[in-house]
């Protein structure tokens, strides 16, 4: 639930999100693209709003929980957390992990180009 006294309108709601990487430039995520999450979801997971009579509200806690519940429905159980700064960080070591396959580097090099797409990497892969 939103409390209202965390309540941003869906209009700012994209400075919350940690920017992307397109074409080389760091982009932010476009207001139409927050609204489209809020409206129709990703991943069939919905932004959280409010509609109050001033317009569609949403929280920063809201947008976390949005961005944690679309990656564990994109990826399988994995945690993903923000710092103060907006940036993003997956960790897949939580208390039910999931099971841990290896990949060839061809594999890992795919994996890694789609999740930059999205502004994301895959974890290093831990030797020993």
């Amino acid at each position: 639930m939103i409390e209202l006294s965390e309540a941003i309108p869906l209009s700012e709601a994209p400075n919350h999100y940690p920017k992307r990487r397109e074409r080389g430039r760091m982009q932010k995520v476009s207001y139409t693209t927050v609204h489209r999450w809020a409206i129709n979801g990703l991943a069939g997971v919905k932004l959280e709003t409010i509609n109050l009579p001033s317009g569609r509200y949403t929280s920063p806690d809201a947008i976390e929980a949005f961005c944690r519940a679309v990656h564990r429905a994109k990826t399988g159980n994995a945690a993903v957390s923000f710092s103060k700064n907006r940036s993003l960080r997956i960790d897949t070591d939580v208390d039910d992990d999931p099971p841990r396959i290896a990949i060839s580097k061809a594999e890992r090099r795919r994996v890694n180009r789609i999740l930059g797409r999205h502004g994301l990497a895959m974890p290093e892969q831990q030797t020993g």
